[in-house]
C-alpha cells in the first residue's frame, strides 16, 4: 500500500488517524459507520497491537474472520479457525489475540495456529488483557465486568453495578 488516503469528494469517507494508511471510516444512508480496510475488505472492528506493529480487523464477507496486517509490510494474513469473530483484542505482548465468536471468548495466536476457548461469553462485547494474565471483558452489553485468566477458566465478576439505593 502506497499513498495517503484522503477523503472523497463528497466527505463520506474520512481518513481514520490512527491507521491512516490502511482504513477509512465509511457511512452510507441509514447504516451505522463502517471501516474499510486498503485491501478491500470491511471491517466494522479493529485492534491494533501493543507494540504498535500490526493492526487486527474482523473481516466481513459471507463469513466475518479475523485477519492481520502487518504495519510496516502492508502484509494481511487471515487466522484460520476464526469465523464469526468480533471485537478482537490484544495481549500485552503482542502474541495472542482474544475474540468473541460462537457465545464463547477465544484466542489464538497473532502467528496462527489452533483457536482456544477461554470462557462462555454468550454477547460478549470487548475486552482487555491485562499484563498479569487476567483478561477483564463485557460478558454483554449491560452489566457489570467479569475477569478469568488468559488460560481459561470460569468468569468472576470484576465491576458490580451500581446500587440503585444509592444516593
Amino acid at each position: 500500500w502506497a499513498g495517503t488516503p484522503m477523503p472523497s469528494p463528497n466527505a463520506t469517507r474520512s481518513p481514520l488517524a490512527a491507521w491512516a494508511t490502511i482504513s477509512w471510516h465509511t457511512r452510507s444512508a441509514g447504516s451505522a459507520p463502517r471501516s474499510i480496510v486498503a485491501d478491500g475488505s470491511r471491517s466494522s472492528s479493529q485492534s491494533r497491537t501493543p507494540d504498535g506493529q500490526r493492526v487486527a480487523f474482523v473481516t466481513e464477507g459471507e463469513k466475518t474472520s479475523l485477519a492481520v496486517r502487518d504495519l510496516a509490510s502492508g502484509e494481511t494474513r487471515r487466522l484460520v479457525g476464526t469465523d464469526g469473530a468480533t471485537f478482537p483484542f490484544w495481549s500485552p505482548d503482542s502474541r495472542w489475540l482474544a475474540f468473541f465468536a460462537d457465545g464463547k471468548l477465544k484466542k489464538v495466536e497473532a502467528a496462527g495456529g489452533p483457536v482456544q476457548a477461554i470462557c462462555d461469553a454468550h454477547a460478549g462485547r470487548g475486552g482487555s488483557w491485562g499484563r498479569d494474565g487476567t483478561v477483564v471483558f463485557a460478558p454483554n452489553i449491560r452489566g457489570p465486568l467479569v475477569k478469568v485468566p488468559a488460560g481459561g477458566g470460569t468468569p468472576a465478576p470484576a465491576t458490580r453495578p451500581p446500587d440503585p439505593k444509592a444516593t
